[in-house]
């Protein structure tokens, strides 16, 4: 029942009841599927894995199940390994299935195909046809795609034999995938399949074919008409349409995903048109506003500098450049830096090569210069076209191994290999490990890491004493892990061998720390400190280790680390830092006196007032708290004792938030009023707001609107001050100028104010449920009934679950559609209990009861919300006299 009905928070717990108080009872082991199916709808996945283990030793019968259901949270854990050894265990084609969709989840689409072939149906096919699509074997896929012949899947295996048609090349596929939408008028790949029509013909050559698709887009909702609007404006600006092309991307919505690509050729309009100085700021605005288009942006306003004649800010431009146009931005740079200030090393080179003595080194040495002023460009040139000239055949080398390095760093790979496997060739000792070592760094720029590793396998046991660069391995770690290659970063770490193992194991532990693997990280730091206890990093590493146990929620071993590293001899700020973990882990298993003890002795390493000293005063304060002691006689102590400081401000400001927490006002005041700090007026603000005050709070929360460090906090407690009294004139000026983050308010503010179409507009923007929830609002609020759906689909999510179920009833109820609403009220009332929506959802639902003529449960309700001493006492009070 309860976990039909979409309620898995009750389903869970009316199961955890029945399991307890009847495990021996013959449905229970089907209590606890339903158990772990609804842990798993709520996302807690670690709980299911736990769970499952113990189900299948208590009740074997249903093993298959909880098998099922354990591998299902570790694929959605990215435990992959570990699912596909699960459902291993699984019988027949469900075990084949089940593993391969773990092998596709993790990117071994052959190894998910020899699974999905060991089943005969059309799941299976589907998924081999997808298979065989991200492998780009697009005759395959679209051969097995053929064979799909369950209702379920057809109109998803259609759609990907167009796909791969046009990703081969056909005639038809134009046609094939017109002709699905004929087919299926309502399907979700409209959008998907104009797009792709549309880049296909661009990549052709045909752009007015891939025009009229665009446009196409304009007609669908977002994302794609932003799409459209997008890809039409960069089409017209390749053209040299600028007035076009400028129509189209102003027309793309400021909260659109899209609006960064459109703001950045709207930019580089300005700039064709001539009109330098705008396209410049718009361009700044890009950097500013959208990471991912700054390099970009940041080359485009150094050419543009460059162009004026300002050479300075051009360079301050290109040398702001990272990511794929850096080589080329720096190369800029540098040409501009020798039209001014040529290296003088350069003209001492060339003076030797005109001398005609030295030759070969003089040419090796130019190369040298060009390569370290990052004219790498020039660099291969210059040796190319002297290569032959040189007579030492260790010169020679050398100049082999320069081309290679000068090819890596313009990113030409290929020919980086080809130099240094010349390097290599030449069999001279001094240049062959840096050969080695350079064909290692080019196949890693190729991401053929195969190669990279059987290269460094051979430059390790060739030359074990070899230190050149450093350890490619752990370059390679380092480099898989900003790539989020976890796997290969962990295979990197774990093969550095030699003095550079401690350092590979470092950030091994980080790897695993940042991965959120604590356990692991904390078995590699402590490995780390017991093998290379002098390493310069180990005292850290026991540090960390301590940090990764509290983390995994092993306090009293984390307390044990801690403990044991804060006695060794270790430096000033890392014994501030363990002392501070130690008390902080005290303070979170109830031995407040322990706590009270270290975060002390945290303070007592400090000489002189410093900042760093806020933790462990504010941990103080909270252990007497908790304790049940007088924390403001300790706290005005630290106020008399750090006077002038800083410090003795922000201890105002601990003690005011404490006291306001408890609900004690009044002394609250008192210490908020003292302090300057501009987050103890934001609480000040909140005691008066508090205490029927709210013109004195509302006054500090405008101020604190021009205050840079709460600007946002201010506006949002503003915000939510004018919307829970339905002052949505007021509300709507502020969320306006919060930009992008006073969306939601706008939409809200807007529907409150009856601004439906304005609201509409807006709320398409957003996405998820609040997207949907607001688009239902709108809906409604116009009348039409469309506005349910989509509130429906705000109900799956827990944010918005309770706002939704509310103003779906609080309108089918006002359209006398009592039937069914009280089903859906019951869910507020047991599922989110903390929900601000929980009170008027049971006076509503109360006013249910009563048309159904059922006052005793009205009355039981409205009892419930009166207990609850919120603004809608007043109400329940009323209508529960009515009823008496």
């Amino acid at each position: 029942g309860l976990y039909a009905d979409g309620m898995y928070e009750l389903s869970e717990k009316q199961a955890r009841v029945f399991i307890q108080k009847y495990p021996d009872e013959k449905i229970t082991p089907d209590v606890c599927v339903i158990l772990l199916n609804s842990m798993l709808k709520q996302r807690k996945y670690g709980d299911v894995i736990n769970s499952a283990d113990r189900f299948i030793k208590r009740y074997p019968q249903k093993r298959s199940d909880f098998y099922r259901i354990k591998g299902d949270a570790q694929v959605k854990l990215g435990l992959f390994k570990e699912a596909i050894r699960t459902y291993s265990r699984l019988k027949g084609d469900d075990a084949y299935t089940k593993i391969g969709d773990a092998y596709y989840a993790m990117g071994d689409y052959k190894k998910a195909m020899e699974y999905f072939g060991k089943v005969k149906d059309d799941y299976a096919i589907l998924s081999t046809g997808w298979c065989y699509y991200k492998l780009g074997d697009y005759e395959n896929a679209y051969k097995t795609f053929s064979q799909v012949k369950d209702k379920k899947y057809t109109e998803e295996a259609e759609y990907m034999k167009g796909k791969c048609l046009l990703k081969i090349g056909r005639k038809d596929a134009e046609d094939t995938l017109l002709n699905f939408i004929k087919k299926y008028p309502e399907t979700p790949y409209r959008g998907r399949i104009y797009l792709s029509l549309g880049e296909y013909f661009e990549s052709k050559g045909n752009i007015d074919r891939a025009k009229n698709y665009y446009k196409k887009l304009l007609r669908l909702r977002p994302p794609f008409n932003h799409i459209g609007l997008t890809y039409l404006g960069i089409l017209y600006y390749n053209e040299g349409k600028l007035d076009s092309a400028y129509a189209y991307l102003e027309k793309v919505p400021v909260t659109s995903q899209y609006f960064g690509n459109a703001l950045y050729y709207m930019g580089l309009v300005k700039i064709k048109k001539g009109e330098k100085l705008d396209g410049i700021t718009v361009l700044q605005q890009v950097i500013e506003d959208y990471p991912g288009l700054r390099d970009y942006a940041a080359f485009r306003i150094g050419e543009v500098f460059e162009g004026m004649g300002k050479t300075e800010d051009a360079i301050r431009y290109y040398l702001d450049v990272k990511g794929k146009e850096r080589v080329k931005a720096l190369l800029r740079a540098g040409d501009i830096l020798m039209k001014t200030n040529p290296d003088s090393g350069l003209s001492i080179y060339r003076k030797a090569l005109e001398t005609g003595k030295d030759r070969d080194l003089a040419l090796l040495k130019i190369g040298v210069a060009l390569f370290k002023m990052k004219k790498y460009r020039d660099c291969v040139n210059h040796l190319n076209a002297n290569i032959k000239k040189l007579r030492s055949p260790v010169y020679k080398a050398r100049a082999y191994l320069l081309l290679g390095d000068a090819s890596l760093k313009l990113k030409d790979y290929k020919n980086a290999v080809k130099y240094y496997n010349i390097a290599v060739s030449t069999k001279i000792k001094e240049v062959v490990p840096y050969g080695l070592e350079g064909l290692g760094w080019a196949y890693t720029g190729l991401k053929d890491y195969a190669r990279a590793f059987k290269v460094l396998d051979r430059l390790q046991k060739e030359y074990p004493e070899f230190r050149g660069k450093g350890s490619l391995y752990l370059t390679l770690g380092d480099v898989a892990f900003a790539m989020g290659d976890y796997k290969r970063a962990e295979k990197s770490y774990k093969r550095v061998k030699g003095r550079q193992e401690p350092e590979a194991m470092f950030r091994l532990g980080k790897l695993y720390m940042n991965t959120g693997k604590y356990r692991k990280a904390a078995e590699v730091f402590l490995n780390l400190r017991k093998k290379y206890s002098v390493f310069e990093k180990s005292d850290l590493a026991l540090y960390l280790a301590s940090l990764s146990l509290r983390k995994a929620g092993d306090i009293y071993s984390s307390i044990a680390q801690v403990k044991s590293l804060i006695k060794s001899p270790i430096d000033k700020e890392l014994k501030r830092k363990g002392t501070l973990l130690l008390a902080d882990n005290y303070f979170d298993i109830a031995e407040y006196d322990s706590a009270i003890h270290y975060y002390e002795k945290n303070l007592d390493l400090y000489t002189k007032p410093d900042n760093g000293m806020l933790p462990a005063i504010k941990g103080i304060l909270y252990s007497l708290k908790k304790k049940g002691r007088n924390l403001e006689d300790k706290g005005n102590d630290y106020i008399r004792r750090f006077k002038g400081t800083g410090i003795d401000d922000r201890v105002k400001f601990i003690l005011g938030e404490i006291l306001l927490n408890e609900g004690d006002y009044k002394r609250a005041e008192k210490y908020l009023k003292d302090s300057t700090a501009p987050e103890a007026q934001l609480l000040l603000a909140d005691v008066y707001l508090k205490t029927g005050r709210d013109n004195e709070g509302l006054k500090i929360l405008k101020t604190l609107q021009n205050t840079p460090s709460v600007s946002k906090e201010a506006s949002l407690k503003l915000l939510s001050y004018y919307m829970d009294r339905k002052m949505y004139k007021e509300a709507l000026p502020i969320a306006e100028k919060m930009g992008d983050e006073g969306v939601e308010y706008r939409v809200k503010a807007l529907i409150g104010l009856k601004r439906f179409p304005d609201a509409l507009k807006l709320a398409e923007g957003l996405k998820g449920c609040k997207g949907a929830l607001y688009r239902g609002l709108s809906l409604l609020g116009l009348d039409d009934e469309s506005g349910v759906a989509h509130i429906d689909s705000a109900t799956t999510c827990d944010e918005t679950a309770p706002e939704a179920i509310y103003e779906k009833s609080l309108y089918l109820y006002k359209k006398g559609k009592v039937k069914g609403i009280e089903t859906e009220l019951v869910k507020v009332r047991y599922l989110y209990p903390e929900s601000e929506y929980y009170s008027p959802s049971m006076i509503l639902l109360a006013k249910v009861f009563l048309k159904q003529g059922k006052k005793q449960e009205a009355v039981k309700v409205l009892e419930d919300v009166i207990k609850r001493k919120d603004k809608y006492e007043k109400e329940a009070r009323s209508l529960l006299n009515n009823i008496h």
